[in-house]
C-alpha cells in the first residue's frame, strides 16, 4: 500500500518538533510558511531556530524530549536521534498525525518536497526513498513553471468565478474553462480583455 497525497490546512494548528538541529530548521521554516503554532522540544537550536524563538515565531522548551510531549498536538514532528524519535513515536495516540523525518514508515504524514507559485503548489514524494531525488525532480519541475504562473493562476481564479456566476449551462461553462487553458491566455493583456469582456456582461 502506498499513501495518498492531501493538502492540509495547519493555520494556527498546534504542532510540537522535536529536534533542534538542521533538519528541524527545515521543517520549523515550512511549518512556520503554512502558519503552523509550533513548539519546538531541544536542548540545543540551530540558529535559525534561536532566532525563530527571539522573534516570536515559534515556542521553545530548551530540553529533552519526554512522553508526554507526544500528547495534545495536531502534528506531531520527530526530527531528533533515533532513540528520541522511536520512544516519541511509540507514545503517539492512534489518532496523532504523526511526521518522522528519519524513517517515513514509523509516522503516518511525509512532509514531500515543496514547490509553490503562488496559488500552485507542487509536492513531490519518494515515500521516504530518497527525499533527494524527491528535491532533484523538484528543481526540474521548476525550470518549466514559468515565472507568469502566479498572475496566470490568479487570473484563472476570478475567471472561474464570473463564468460559475454567469447562468451558463453546466457543459458550456465546461468550454469556457477548458479555452482558458490555451497558451494564449498566459498574456496578461489577454486576461485583461476578457476579464472586461466578462464583467460587462454581469
Amino acid at each position: 500500500m502506498y499513501p495518498i497525497p492531501l493538502s492540509i490546512d495547519l493555520n494556527q494548528k498546534p504542532v510540537t518538533v522535536i529536534g533542534g538541529g538542521p533538519v528541524a530548521e527545515r521543517r520549523t521554516s515550512l511549518l512556520l510558511e503554512a502558519g503552523a503554532s509550533i513548539t519546538v522540544i531541544s536542548p540545543e537550536l540551530t540558529e535559525t531556530l534561536a532566532s525563530y524563538d527571539e522573534e516570536g515565531r515559534i515556542a521553545v522548551q530548551r530540553r529533552t524530549a519526554e512522553t508526554a510531549d507526544a500528547q495534545g498536538m495536531f502534528l506531531l514532528v520527530l526530527a531528533a536521534d533515533q532513540a528520541t524519535n522511536e520512544k516519541l513515536a511509540d507514545a503517539a495516540p492512534d489518532h496523532a498525525l504523526v511526521n518522522d523525518a528519519a524513517e517515513a514508515g514509523r509516522g503516518n504524514v511525509q512532509i514531500p518536497a515543496i514547490l509553490r507559485r503562488g496559488r500552485l503548489a507542487v509536492s513531490v514524494s519518494t515515500n521516504g526513498a530518497s527525499p533527494g531525488y524527491a528535491r532533484h525532480l523538484l528543481k526540474q519541475m521548476t525550470k518549466r513553471i514559468g515565472p507568469d504562473t502566479e498572475d496566470y493562476l490568479d487570473f484563472l481564479f476570478e475567471a472561474r468565478e464570473l463564468i460559475k456566476q454567469s447562468g451558463l449551462p453546466q457543459e458550456a461553462r465546461r468550454r469556457e474553462l477548458e479555452e482558458l487553458m490555451d497558451e494564449g491566455y498566459r498574456h496578461p493583456g489577454v486576461q485583461k480583455r476578457w476579464l472586461e469582456r466578462w464583467r460587462s456582461s454581469r
